[in-house]
């Protein structure tokens, strides 16, 4: 497919929204950087680095993925009563809001169900549509969640993301294929398979992007501190682990904030590697250190 409007998205209800005044394909061909989240709000919580790095830059632009609506809806709170299919129409308009204040170059909404994400005999057509996506984006660094997160939508997408790219055409391959955070912390990893994210001074963009998902944080749960929080936390810890009073970026200035991810690259460069495999090295490398450094002091 050449363009945008040659193609139909196999699920109803999926589209692509273009927030800036520009034609479809031009967003599509103007993306560097794509995130591909499995819920709406999870770009703006694992991809922040992606989107800061973006933000008011011709030459980058970001494009953020949500694969399902994630209609589920809160347990408090005055949504709490809404129906499943209010709930996804409020968080797609959330959504949509996001990618205005954070000038993506477009968000593709691709409405599946989890059933239909977590099922890999059901997920052929999510499949197919984001390597439709990528095949027409060509995007230099994806991000995706973790093979690690205990939520089990968010890992399907991510191996679903790895499915497709791995279907792309070869000159369209991303540069860089990265899992970030959102259900669990990653500052556990062994440096070997770790892509520190620097995000400093982006506070005041992230309480705008976040604070825009009001049917999730009425619930009690307020993202925006606690993601805030773990970037901090991730930046001042990394700084005792490097034996540094500071971490500074490639322009001298300390950086303030961190998202930690796990490089998954190798997945779509040999696409014979189980990403089962390719965990089990990541955890067992980390075993291996552990009990290294046990051994030496006892």
């Amino acid at each position: 497919m050449e363009n945008i409007q040659n193609y139909r998205f196999r699920k109803e209800g999926s589209h692509l929204y273009v927030p800036d005044n520009v034609s479809e394909d031009m967003a599509l061909d103007l993306t560097t950087h794509l995130g591909v989240g499995a819920h709406p709000d999870d770009n703006e919580i694992m991809a922040f680095n992606g989107i800061k790095s973006c933000h008011h830059r011709g030459d980058l632009n970001y494009l953020a993925v949500t694969v399902t609506p994630g209609a589920g809806g809160p347990v408090n709170g005055r949504y709490k009563d809404r129906p499943h299919e209010e709930i996804a129409k409020i968080r797609l308009e959330e959504q949509k809001e996001a990618s205005r204040i954070g000038k993506y170059s477009g968000l593709v909404y691709l409405n599946y169900s989890s059933d239909e994400v977590k099922n890999a005999g059901l997920s052929v057509n999510v499949v197919s549509d984001l390597e439709e996506v990528f095949n027409l984006c060509k995007p230099f660094i994806v991000y995706t969640h973790t093979l690690t997160d205990r939520h089990p939508t968010h890992v399907a997408v991510a191996l679903r993301t790895i499915e497709s790219l791995r279907r792309i055409h070869k000159e369209n391959m991303p540069g860089y294929l990265l899992g970030c955070e959102v259900w669990e912390d990653l500052d556990w990893l062994p440096d070997e398979y770790k892509k520190n994210l620097g995000v400093s001074d982006g506070d005041h963009l992230n309480e705008k992007l976040l604070s825009v998902f009001k049917s999730q944080m009425d619930g009690g749960k307020p993202y925006h501190i606690a993601t805030t929080g773990r970037r901090k936390s991730n930046a001042i810890f990394h700084r005792e682990q490097s034996g540094k009073s500071s971490y500074t970026s490639k322009d001298g200035n300390i950086i303030t904030g961190i998202t930690f991810s796990i490089d998954m690259t190798p997945l779509i460069k040999d696409i014979d590697l189980n990403p089962k495999d390719f965990i089990d090295q990541v955890i067992g490398t980390f075993r291996e250190n552990k009990l290294k450094m046990i051994e030496k002091l006892s």
